[in-house]
């Protein structure tokens, strides 16, 4: 049907455009608001929000940004304007070794020192207020960029998805950071179609806001430039005026620029305190220069080398963009699962597809492929198709390099941008329904909106939402396995049965649930010597993450796989009895032995050994070789160093920046005997 032939009802039909949308908008946040409050109310903190709420608070208190550098501070200080020093206590800062011993500072601070529960009722309280913030903000600018139905509809969307619900009121970067790439690509086309001068200030600010979010920003950011640029370089062939829409997107990149500084306090030094010459001291868990050498890529460290020199952004901005870097591209040393395929480190092109196919509900991605068809077929009118080209291109672009980078590791919430932008495509499609003359059209535009709603409204754990292409949010974690399936939410309830059903035995952890967490809830952790260990057979009490048990197809724990669980909440399964896992007692003592390590006045030998027994129950295990090459090759065992990293090299072959660095020291330490080759840093700690 041509465009032409579907008319909007007549105006006396209904109530002017801006009254619908000023009464829907507030219904609308409401109803977003109250859906997250209904669905998140029994969760407890993820494995992240005690870090960033606790470094927030010392980013606030002390102008002191050394704590969790690789995330920009924006998120975390609204965070912390909500726990001020009466609610959370933070020791005094000291030098800190490894991200390892930073968690450990932030969740004494906020689990043994603080009263956590209200520590996280007010962090909840305030990034409700952020999240909606930015909802209303994208929404009336979906309503300038496009009208006021499609801006509607976009919201009535964002409000009823799984992944926006769980995320709403969760101290972490990844929602502020699709809703704010959002509202710049609103404001990068009304900068451009406006010309007002209004508009490119806002995109400036917003630039810089979305920076200072997440370290992930600038693929969002230079493509936005990029096409800014090309817009303007066709204006320029098609003789318009540009030269004022160029001072417009010079002046919006620095004043991004400035915005990214304020959230730093303008200070290039990540504290301020003087070492004892006087000088500004390095205070970071780890030095600026080595973070940079551990890039792989020449190219990058000479990038960030030069930033650095240049004092283009602060030094704790630049740290945080070289672990991202590090751990987001160029790989991380995880195991994530997919439709029952699990991989470790890199994965397939097509993982995130899956991703978002399976967290999105389904009606909901009809709905988006409906308006990228309408937008391919030319059948939507040309204001409505050349705004929604340029989402639609952003997004193509986001989700291209997301595929062809291969870490995969967070699921959907590290390509939580895509669902904004699809969100968008899909208020398009069911606004072209709506203003159709056909009733059925209109009928089809309707329920597809209410069966989102059936499906979703009555999930209580809305992170853990999986669409029947998963098997369902009961069922999901037999096929996938990364951040978003589980994150630490259930260690609550965990506790509160341990209270009920099991204390004081012991019981054997190898869920996320944070160590100082479960000490202050009064949970007796197993902690068995390595001797203790036997032939991998566990006796008691397990706790176990539910995607563990059916990783790899069952081979970690062969044993469970016809086992019902004692008890099960949610991802968090409990069982009781006598169990053959090797591998589940190799990850136990390989925790506590890494674990060590990162501690000031640890046991070395002790950590030795518990690797040892680790290596004999798990000799697949290329992060404990590692460690081991380097505990023989700090004694002088050039020979017996080269043995673990030989099982190393052999054990990461399914990871290829794994396996270069092993290579590189196996080489280093050939090429010098008894020389002073330094260890080789474990990708576990990245």
């Amino acid at each position: 049907m041509s465009t032409s032939s579907i008319r909007p009802a007549p105006e006396h039909a209904a109530p002017p455009p801006d009254l619908v949308f000023w009464i829907g908008l507030p219904l609308l946040l409401a109803l977003a608001l109250g859906h997250s409050l209904w669905a998140t109310s029994l969760d407890g903190f993820t494995i992240d929000e005690p870090y960033h709420i606790a470094a927030g608070a010392a980013y606030l208190r002390w102008g002191d940004y050394r704590l969790n550098p690789e995330h920009p501070p924006l998120v975390k200080l609204v965070a912390a304007l909500a726990v001020p020093p009466s609610v959370l206590h933070l020791a005094p800062l000291r030098l800190l070794s490894e991200k390892d011993q930073e968690r450990q500072y932030t969740q004494k601070a906020v689990f043994q020192d603080s009263d956590s529960s209200q520590v996280h009722r007010r962090a909840r309280t305030a990034l409700f207020a952020f999240n909606i913030l930015l909802l209303a903000a994208l929404t009336w600018l979906l309503r300038r960029v496009f009208n006021s139905g499609i801006a509607l509809a976009a919201l009535l969307l964002l409000a009823l998805d799984p992944t926006v619900c769980a995320h709403m009121p969760v101290v972490m970067t990844d929602l502020p950071t699709a809703l704010l790439g959002a509202i710049c690509c609103c404001l990068a086309i009304l900068a451009l179609r406006t010309r007002r001068k209004v508009d490119w200030i806002l995109l400036g600010i917003a630039d810089g806001l979305l920076l200072a979010t997440k370290h992930s920003a600038p693929l969002i950011v230079l493509p936005l430039l990029a096409g800014c640029v090309l817009a303007l370089a066709w204006q320029a062939g098609h003789k318009q005026p540009v030269a004022r829409q160029a001072l417009g997107l010079a002046a919006a990149l620095a004043l991004s620029v400035a915005v990214l500084w304020s959230t730093y306090g303008f200070r290039y030094h990540e504290s301020p305190g003087l070492n004892a010459q006087g000088q500004l001291a390095e205070t970071f868990n780890r030095p600026l220069a080595a973070k940079i050498a551990d890039l792989h890529s020449p190219v990058l460290r000479r990038t960030l080398t030069t930033a650095q020199s240049l004092h283009l952004v602060p030094r704790a901005y630049l740290w945080g963009l070289a672990d991202t870097l590090r751990a987001g591209v160029e790989g991380r040393l995880f195991w994530i699962s997919v439709f029952g395929h699990s991989y470790q480190g890199k994965a397939p092109w097509w993982v995130p597809f899956a991703d978002l196919v399976v967290k999105l509900p389904i009606t909901f991605l009809l709905l988006a492929i409906f308006g990228i068809a309408l937008l391919l077929l030319g059948r939507l009118p040309a204001d409505v198709a050349l705004p929604l080209a340029g989402f639609a291109g952003i997004g193509t672009f986001f989700m291209l390099f997301i595929a062809h980078n291969g870490v995969f590791y967070a699921g959907l919430r590290h390509w939580l941008f895509a669902v904004p932008l699809l969100a968008v495509c899909a208020a398009v499609g069911a606004w072209y329904l709506l203003r159709s003359p056909i009733l059925w059209r209109r009928t089809v535009a309707v329920a597809a909106m209410l069966w989102i709603a059936v499906t979703v409204l009555p999930q209580r754990r809305i992170w853990e939402y999986h669409n029947v292409l998963a098997g369902g949010s009961q069922s999901a974690w037999q096929g996938f396995d990364n951040d978003s399936v589980d994150l630490g939410q259930r260690t609550d309830e965990f506790i509160a049965f341990y209270k009920s059903h099991v204390a004081p035995a012991p019981v054997m952890v190898d869920y996320w649930a944070l160590e100082e967490q479960l000490k202050a809830g009064g949970v007796k952790v197993w902690e068995p010597q390595p001797e203790e260990i036997g032939n991998g057979e566990v006796k008691g009490w397990l706790c176990l993450r539910a995607p563990s048990v059916a990783l790899r197809d069952w081979y970690e724990m062969p044993s469970m796989r016809n086992v019902q669980p004692t008890a099960r909440f949610g991802n968090l399964l409990l069982y009781q009895g006598d169990f053959y896992l090797p591998r589940v007692a190799a990850s136990i003592l390989r925790f506590r032995g890494l674990h060590m390590l990162d501690r000031a006045g640890a046991d070395k030998k002790l950590a030795e050994r518990y690797l040892l027994r680790t290596i004999e129950l798990d000799p697949e295990s290329e992060v404990t070789a590692i460690e081991l090459g380097n505990f023989a090759l700090g004694r002088g065992e050039t020979e017996q160093a080269l043995h673990w990293y030989e099982l190393a090299r052999k054990d990461a072959v399914h990871d290829p920046d794994v396996l270069v660095d092993v290579e590189r020291q196996i080489q280093l330490v050939k090429s010098d005997p008894g020389g002073m080759v330094p260890p080789l840093r474990n990708p576990v700690k990245e």
